[in-house]
């Protein structure tokens, strides 16, 4: 794992999301295959949502079931 340096956000999948007593952990992944790790030690909330639920909430078309 390495430091980001000079990142370009489309340029970073991310690989893996963990969250467990040591925190929340994401992997990230490069197009060079390099992996870099952030860890945030005390995380009180997060959510997940895929891009097109993101899009449908922002353009109105999201209902509350």
């Amino acid at each position: 794992m390495g430091y980001l340096k000079n990142i370009n956000s489309y340029a970073l999948n991310i690989k893996s999301v963990s969250d467990d007593f040591d925190g929340l952990t994401v992997i990230l992944e490069n197009n060079e295959m390099e992996l870099f790790s952030i860890r945030w030690a005390d995380v009180e909330s997060y959510c997940r949502s895929t891009e097109e639920m993101r899009f449908k909430f922002i353009a109105g078309e999201w209902q509350q079931v």
